[in-house]
């Protein structure tokens, strides 16, 4: 059973200017909360997946490497050293402990399946308890990315639907675009990682989650219909460097860009906004798909 994505943890240096930039894209940034092992968030929360804008709070100590949270809070201490953007890809779960097994048959687990809860709050302000459980997994080579699954304990408390009304009306995150030197070398990981089968499409090879999709772009790709406005030419095993939103009225999408001065490529049915300006991640504004009668 595909495991649809969960969310995506987007990198930065300064939380409060990349809430602002969130802003100006037409998103609602939900308020600032604190991890226990030093981390800040703020989310922006679509139906049934969500943007993590994150940084490490001062005076940030990095976890042993042997410390359950290390491939959380360690991998994310050593992203923000050489820059910021996608960091992580994160899939839905009902059982994270099972998926954690499930990873370990295929030789791609790293560490053990992560318990945490932190306080959040609702729509109205009022507080609310959460909690998580991740199960992490590696390519078997070293890259810059992340990757977990996420269970959610408390979904009634965590997802709202007030706080998912946005400005530019994004719906949904619909691809993620994985970049690879070598695609068919991280194909089999994220085919398993995701528990699903790799297929594809104009060209490139993707991973269905069932709730959104994984493209793998060459590292000599075009990425301008995915998000990017250059050829890749990065070494390294893979880099994620975009991501796709629908929206249900991409016309009211392009007036709030343009009103912001955000910089994009429009195209009939799309809306780019380049990867220098939105913090080392392309980002696509797409129509919202619906389903042929």
């Amino acid at each position: 059973m595909a495991r649809g994505i969960d969310h995506l943890v987007i990198a930065v240096r300064d939380l409060d200017a990349a809430a602002v930039l969130y802003g100006r894209l037409g998103f609602q940034v939900g308020p600032q909360n604190r991890h226990p092992w030093g981390t800040l968030n703020r989310i922006v929360q679509l139906d049934g997946a969500f943007l993590e804008l994150i940084t490490t709070e001062p005076g940030f100590v990095p976890p042993a490497p042997e410390a359950p949270v290390a491939p959380f809070a360690g991998f994310l201490a050593d992203y923000l050293q050489a820059h910021e953007g996608l960091a992580m890809l994160v899939l839905a779960s009902d059982d994270a402990p099972a998926d954690h097994a499930r990873l370990v048959t295929h030789g791609i687990a790293e560490g053990a399946p992560f318990f945490f809860e932190r306080k959040g709050r609702r729509a109205d302000g009022s507080e609310v308890q959460v909690a998580f459980t991740l199960a992490f997994a590696r390519p078997r080579k070293s890259a810059p990315a992340g990757f977990f699954l996420c269970q959610h304990h408390f979904p009634e408390h965590f997802w709202s639907p007030q706080l998912q009304h946005h400005a530019n009306t994004a719906q949904a995150v619909t691809q993620v675009v994985a970049a690879a030197s070598r695609p068919e070398d991280v194909a089999a990981f994220l085919a398993a990682f995701a528990d699903a089968p790799v297929g594809s499409s104009n060209g490139e090879l993707v991973v269905d989650t069932g709730r959104g999709v994984i493209e793998i772009a060459g590292s000599h790709s075009d990425t301008s219909q995915s998000g990017g406005s250059e050829s890749l030419g990065w070494g390294g095993l893979m880099q994620l460097v975009a991501f796709r939103v629908a929206c249900r009225d991409i016309v009211q999408a392009g007036t709030v860009l343009e009103a912001a001065g955000v910089p994009f490529t429009p195209t009939r049915h799309t809306l780019h906004v380049p990867a220098t300006f939105a913090g080392g991640t392309a980002i696509v504004f797409d129509e919202e798909r619906r389903e042929q009668a």
